[in-house]
């Protein structure tokens, strides 16, 4: 027993001496892959000191060439236990070669640390050359009047969309922006983009959207930029020929953060939103027909209904042979009425609408059951999530748009929890209706 004590002991020490000093290279700040890398960057990471005493007379280095050859530099400061440190070395990295990736090394010499393994960090840095964002784009399919949307998390993502008014320059077009790209299939299209980001801060980091002409080097056709709020609009952006267009989402300073985006295409002859002076209607767009349903509370009165409405830019309206402006004229739709949306310069381009008017809500539904099911979120912009409680016993679940048309059914039978993608429909208001034998529920959402 007496010889193995000692043996105890210093395994003891040792396990104490490991403890004690522990350095990390914790973080890799600069620089990061852009484009316009140059002779003099700043190189910078941070220290986290693992132990249990403060660390103090080490060095730092870097390598650029995998290795092969190290700047080495003291470590001025002291890194208190438990805390970390930032170092910005005072010897610049020369990343200037158009194109190259440099194999990258950060490293820490400090003599007392028996950890060695977390002394380093490897980072391939690209200086990037205009164009290599746009080699991948997301592709979207979009059909005039359906929205695209989608929600994305964005890290370290920045800087880039300065105010040139071209993208000629390589730090316009980085990594870090996202790229989408879609086709036109006409001449005279116009373009909504809606971004709503949920970052908070100060210092400038204003998400933007341009909408190019070609990726890269292509002319802007619009832009919009983030507002206090951080939310970015743009309407109305113009596409005038059959090509393909680029939408750039990007910001200017390096945050994390959420993107919920939302865009729209719109053909010259379209209508974007439709709705009456006055009245809570309820509002089915459909862009393939060419026709508008619209339901209205019981009791309206039908033969006096004044439209309400938006158009892509450059177009007019017109009823009964003459220009109509949203909100200024009353018609009789207790039977359909005709207009056409045209191009206002040189009427060539022409489109007839239909406009149907009917009261109250779809014939044959129950009233809203909330103990039946619960539907969210609502609003909804892409998946719509329903959840049927315990007691009701549905075969099949339909979506009906507001003029009791089903655009959605499918079974349900013994399932609870159902997941519907809606990002095609329409903006407006919709009906959750859950069907079984003898019963029938129903709740309503709006589609954004």
């Amino acid at each position: 027993m007496k010889r193995i004590l000692p043996l105890l002991f210093l395994l003891a020490c040792v396990g104490l001496q490991a403890a004690d000093h522990d350095l990390k290279i914790s973080r890799w700040f600069l620089p990061q892959s852009e484009g316009l890398l140059n002779a003099t960057e700043k190189v910078r990471f941070e220290i986290a000191n693992l132990g249990s005493v403060d660390a103090v007379g080490f060095k730092v280095a870097y390598s650029l060439d995998g290795g092969q050859t190290f700047v080495e530099e003291d470590f001025a400061t002291t890194v208190p236990a438990g805390e970390s440190r930032v170092h910005t070395f005072a010897t610049l990295g020369d990343f200037s070669t158009d194109g190259a990736t440099y194999d990258v090394i950060g490293k820490i010499i400090y003599t007392p640390d028996p950890e060695t393994s977390n002394n380093t960090i490897t980072v391939a840095i690209k200086n990037k050359v205009a164009g290599d964002v746009c080699d991948e784009p997301i592709e979207l399919n979009l059909t005039a009047g359906i929205s695209y949307t989608e929600m994305r998390d964005i890290s370290v993502y920045d800087n880039d969309y300065g105010y040139s008014s071209n993208f000629s320059a390589p730090n316009y077009l980085q990594d870090r922006d996202v790229i989408y790209a879609f086709q036109t299939t006409e001449q005279y299209s116009y373009l909504d983009v809606e971004l709503v980001s949920n970052y908070i801060g100060n210092f400038a980091p204003k998400p933007a959207v341009h909408v190019i002409t070609a990726c890269p080097n292509g002319t802007f056709s619009t832009v919009g930029y983030g507002t206090g709020t951080h939310d970015v609009s743009v309407s109305d952006a113009y596409l005038y020929a059959v090509k393909t267009y680029y939408i750039v989402v990007s910001k200017w300073n390096t945050y994390n953060f959420t993107y919920d985006l939302d865009v729209r295409l719109y053909h010259q002859t379209d209508f974007k939103s439709f709705g009456f002076a006055g009245v809570d209607a309820e509002v089915a767009i459909d862009y393939t027909t060419h026709s508008i349903t619209a339901t209205v509370p019981t009791g309206t009165d039908l033969s006096g209904l004044t439209p309400e409405f938006s158009i892509p830019a450059y177009g007019e309206v017109v009823a009964n042979a003459s220009t109509l402006a949203s909100g200024t004229q009353a018609f009789d739709f207790s039977t359909p009425q005709s207009f056409t949306v045209r191009k206002s310069s040189t009427h060539e381009v022409t489109q007839d609408w239909t406009v149907s008017v009917s009261e109250a809500t779809p014939t044959g539904l129950t009233t809203n059951n909330a103990e039946a099911f619960t539907i969210y979120p609502n609003p909804v912009r892409s998946t719509l999530n329903v959840q049927l409680s315990n007691t009701l016993q549905a075969q099949e679940i339909k979506l009906l748009n507001a003029a009791g048309r089903v655009v959605h059914k499918q079974k349900c039978s013994g399932v609870q929890n159902i997941s519907i993608a809606v990002n095609h429909l329409s903006k407006g208001i919709y009906f959750v209706s859950l069907e079984g034998t003898n019963t029938r529920s129903l709740q309503k959402f709006i589609k954004r």
